[in-house]
């Protein structure tokens, strides 16, 4: 049977997975549930491709164009997304859901249409039978290039996720209070929007082609008349349809809804009061989450820039990925705090609701309360607010908190290494300090300081620090083990202190399940993947990270080190120039490109000119460098006080003594630098300083084990112990087989003397097996 339009082979593909049509044939019954709703909701007879048959010529053995010609050739395609359909290796997820992804963009229509009522609607229409784990829901997203909305036939309860049966024994249990029957009809509705939409874009785009380009329409003033009658009433409709939109007590099904919260603008002429605004946007936003009712709720760190915005509510909704946003601003008069909250559709920037809201200052949680409640209140016929669980009570303890919020939330970076990370962070660590010291039972509050804290301890692993987190720790495990927060903190505790990855992953992806917006767990999974080596999945969830907060220079910078250890060095220039464009315009961040375009042979076309600035005479020395004018290259490092390329050089010049100078001079300000202990001839304590790095590393720390191994060759050839350095070279590739960062060793000038000197360690460069760089095209998206 052809297809409703022309040209279309089908009406709807149905694509899954042959294992999830085992036993009660789930897939069978839902196909013909759909038929029978499709007869009742269209006049004419709809058409569906469903491959029952396992013998049907869609197998993996079977020749793909020749089985799936024509057949994808549909007007909708409704992939049913299961445990197992999200495998990038199956053929269902290759040959069917990537090939219409694909064809769809290409024919005349579009993979997205517009709806008469301004929405637009993907002719990908997903439907999910199970909750999805956060990594095959972000490959889903990655390949639809946007957040998933689903149509769910989820049975959900304590220890129970399957697919909802037509006849529930205990339809009461399901959490997810989704019935088959509406389900079924949902879909049918989404599926005529979508045709419905089709058919009048080919209708119109006819009756273009066809229509003169100028012909008078008007010709009497009886038409005339009858047109304008038309008009009127088409603008009466027209009213009346927006009133009914915008004035309805309900919205949008939040399931099918995205929304964010900007941080609240202070207008009391106080500035004390600034932090109120962040913090009664993060504990909205965190209320909004925790009640899973929104497709999405966008993590606070990508709202923070929008605070002063002038950007429109489209570009915003567009850049956060959200179809609302709440803003808001607030005023003191006295004891009282006044909030006026806006409710604004991203797409047309219409306020489709306000709150205005009076109470005393000291009652600002109840006021967060209320407006969570009320925003809940729109897209849903429910009117409680959501149950969480209580946080603080005590205004002292909530004002250091949102203060230290405001702090933390500053760009995450040393600037010129002029400050080290203690100093960085501990205006806000003191702010959580003194919240918990007011209020000893505001878990927020304690989940921010062992975050900072341990954040300084990661980078700088002192004992005093690492005893006043286990400090902080055993008063959390006494008193929080049943908030929602504590697998959060347990997963960041297990990643930046006792380095247990596997443990710190349990406890992440265990977070996820009260916050699966919730981006700091996020971009920890991302960066205990990159230690483990496994960088296709490190990817994968930096991609969900930057898909929640795609302004965040901090996020690009992480993508940029898996990439970087990967040896994927022309991915890793492009994300630094990334992150340089949103606000990463450190020298380190430019040196790191200086270094990037090396590898890539790119140097020095690929720096732009204002890098080059920055740069200053360090461009030119690298420019020396490079073509190993070595004279030149150590006079301007000379002027630069840049020690460690000073000593490369006189190396490679066989100046070993004048090396040996600078570098003992150097000692003086950092006495444990292995790189300069080496140099000065004491290569067995650079080693004992490597030693006691490595020990420190995780017992599953790939990433660390493998960058530490690098720098004991890099020790050694400093030291000219060339057979040792060339053995380490080959202990490198044996046991790190995913490391992929050997650019250095034939680039860096370090290395030209060894390789010169020594020909086993140029043989060796020459035979590094590298493994090959997966594709990555469907989670890098620029």
């Amino acid at each position: 049977m052809p297809a409703l339009i022309s040209g279309f082979e089908y009406d709807i593909f149905i694509s899954y997975r042959q294992k999830d049509n085992g036993g009660e044939k789930w897939v069978t019954q839902f196909v013909e549930a759909l038929r029978i709703e499709l007869d009742a909701t269209f006049k004419e007879k709809i058409s569906i491709y469903f491959d029952e048959n396992p013998h049907d010529g869609l197998l993996e053995m079977h020749d793909v164009g020749k089985s799936l010609e024509g057949k994808l050739r549909c007007l909708i395609f409704i992939p049913v997304l299961s445990r197992t359909y999200c495998d990038p290796e199956s053929f269902a997820w290759k040959h069917e859901f990537c090939a219409f992804n694909k064809l769809s963009r290409l024919d005349d229509y579009g993979r997205d249409i517009k709806a008469a009522n301004g929405n637009v609607s993907s002719r990908i229409l997903p439907v999910r039978i199970h909750e999805l784990d956060p990594g095959d829901k972000a490959l889903v997203e990655s390949e639809l290039g946007n957040v998933l909305r689903a149509i769910d036939f989820i049975y959900k309860s304590a220890g129970v996720n399957r697919p909802l049966r037509s006849s529930e024994e205990r339809p009461q249990d399901n959490l997810l209070k989704t019935n088959y029957r509406d389900q079924i009809n949902k879909l049918a509705n989404a599926i005529r929007e979508i045709v419905t939409s089709m058919q009048q874009k080919g209708v119109l785009g006819n009756s273009l082609q066809s229509a003169p380009a100028t012909k008078q329409v008007l010709t009497s003033p009886g038409l005339t008349k009858k047109i304008l009658a038309a008009l009127a009433v088409m603008v009466l409709v027209g009213a009346i349809l927006f009133y009914f939109k915008y004035s309805s007590s309900v919205l949008n099904d939040p399931a099918d809804s995205g929304i964010a919260v900007l941080p609240f603008r202070n207008n009391t002429g106080n500035k004390d009061l600034d932090p109120y605004g962040l913090g009664m946007a993060s504990a909205i936003r965190s209320r909004l989450s925790q009640s899973k009712s929104f497709e999405m709720v966008s993590s606070l760190q990508a709202t923070i820039p929008y605070k002063e915005t002038q950007k429109s509510p489209r570009e915003i909704g567009s850049e956060l990925g959200v179809n609302y946003f709440l803003s808001g601003i607030y005023q003191k008069d006295g004891e009282k705090i006044m909030v006026d909250v806006e409710l604004v559709d991203a797409e047309n920037g219409r306020v489709v609701w306000t709150l205005p809201i009076e109470n005393r200052l000291e009652d600002i949680f109840d006021i967060q309360e209320k407006i969570a409640s009320q925003v809940l209140s729109k897209f849903t016929h429910e009117t409680a607010s959501p149950v969480i669980e209580s946080s603080t009570s005590n205004l002292e303890a909530y004002t250091h908190y949102a203060r230290g919020l405001g702090l933390r939330a500053k760009p995450q970076f040393i600037g010129e290494y002029k400050q080290t990370f203690l100093e960085a962070f501990d205006p806000a660590r003191k702010e959580f300090e003194q919240a918990v010291r007011i209020d000893s039972s505001f878990v927020d509050a304690w989940a921010s300081l062992v975050e900072v804290a341990a954040l300084e301890y990661l980078n700088e692993p002192k004992l005093e620090n690492r005893r006043k987190i286990e400090g902080y720790m055993e008063y959390i495990n006494s008193h929080f083990n049943a908030s929602s927060r504590y697998p959060y903190i347990l997963g960041l505790y297990a990643y930046r202190v006792t380095h247990d990855y596997d443990q710190a992953l349990h406890f992440l992806f265990k977070s996820l399940e009260s916050d699966q917006e919730n981006v700091e767990a996020l971009h920890l999974i991302s960066h205990v993947y990159k230690r483990k080596h496994e960088f296709p999945k490190a990817i994968q969830y930096m991609q969900k990270v930057l898909a929640l907060d795609p302004n965040n220079f901090v996020y690009w910078v992480g993508l940029n080190e898996t990439l970087l250890q990967m040896g994927d060095y022309s991915d890793a220039l492009k994300v630094d120039l990334k992150a340089w464009d949103l606000g990463d315009t450190t020298y380190a961040r430019a040196d790191d490109i200086m270094w990037l375009a090396i590898k890539t042979r790119t140097f020095p076309n690929s720096i732009p000119p204002r890098i080059r600035v920055m740069l200053g005479n360090d461009f030119t020395m690298w420019t020396y460098a490079i073509n190993r004018n070595w004279e030149m290259a150590k006079q301007i490092a000379k002027v630069n006080h840049n020690d460690w390329r000073l000593i490369d050089f006189h190396l490679n010049l066989r100046q070993d003594d004048s090396a040996a100078m600078v570098a003992t001079r150097a000692l003086t300000k950092d006495p444990n630098d292995y790189l300069l202990l080496a140099a000065s001839g004491q290569k067995n304590k650079a080693l004992s300083v490597l030693k006691n790095l490595a020990d420190k590393a995780g017992r599953d720390d790939k990433f660390g084990r493998a960058i530490l191994l690098w720098g004991e060759i890099h020790c050694l050839t400093t030291a000219r112990d060339f057979p040792a350095a060339t053995e380490k070279l080959l202990q490198l590739n044996r046991e790190y087989p995913a490391f992929g960062d050997y650019g250095s060793f034939e680039d860096d000038p370090i290395f030209d003397r060894v390789k010169k000197d020594y020909p086993p360690f140029a043989d060796a460069v020459r035979n590094l097996k590298r493994q090959p760089l997966p594709d990555l095209s469907a989670v890098i998206r620029f």
